[in-house]
């Protein structure tokens, strides 16, 4: 009986260690490649996921890097129109990832290049 219960234990922490290591896959902040500035930070899961340095706002436009991850190559440098909720600032930890050539936010808005 006491065997039972231990190789039980142990199955249900092989089960937890496998599912948490499934739940937390994707989040994980690669190493900053060269040439992408220290101030750009990592945002996004998985291959949504880019270092994205936010410059400024002007009026309803938004100042936005987009950097690569592993190569460091500069995907975008425009200014980009948010669709969706109103805010007066954009902290890079409300980026969700990017696709399709849009910024994805966490609250389902999205910020579409302007040009």
């Amino acid at each position: 009986m006491g065997r039972a219960w231990i190789l039980a234990g142990l199955g249900a922490v092989v089960a937890l260690a496998l599912g948490l290591g499934l739940w937390t896959r994707g989040t994980r902040v690669p190493a900053r490649p060269a040439g992408v500035p220290a101030a750009a930070a990592w945002a996004g899961r998985g291959p949504a996921g880019r270092f994205f340095l936010v410059e400024g706002r002007q009026g309803t436009l938004y100042r936005i890097q987009v950097f690569a991850a592993p190569s460091g190559a500069r995907e975008s440098a425009t200014a980009w129109r948010l669709v969706g909720f109103a805010r007066t600032a954009l902290p890079v930890d409300e980026i969700a990832g990017f696709e399709g050539g849009a910024i994805l936010l966490k609250d389902g808005s999205k910020l579409l290049p302007a040009e």
